[in-house]
């Protein structure tokens, strides 16, 4: 999947200031992008799987130590934001 630009909320800047926090958070976003969706419930996944087709928004979820990291690209495949749910 196309993902266009990768971005990191500042929140996600902060974690990712750690090396070994970084290279999961990477990790993901190819995971993501090889349209892996992570700990979303399957109706989400489905849902996504659907968007890539129409041409909307994606979205994935993961657990880094306990924290709950999101991505998502949006519909137009340009820009692809790493955030954490609260800075949503």
């Amino acid at each position: 999947m196309k993902t266009g630009k990768l971005v990191f909320t500042l929140g996600i800047d902060e974690i990712a200031e750690d090396g070994a926090a970084f290279e999961r958070i990477m990790e993901f976003f190819h995971e993501h992008k090889a349209e892996n969706w992570g700990n979303m419930p399957e109706e989400d996944k489905i849902a996504n799987d659907e968007a890539l087709l129409q041409g909307t928004r994606v979205m994935s979820s993961w657990d880094l130590d306990g924290k709950e990291i999101w991505i998502i690209t949006e519909g137009n495949r340009e820009i692809t934001t790493v955030l954490l749910p609260e800075e949503y």
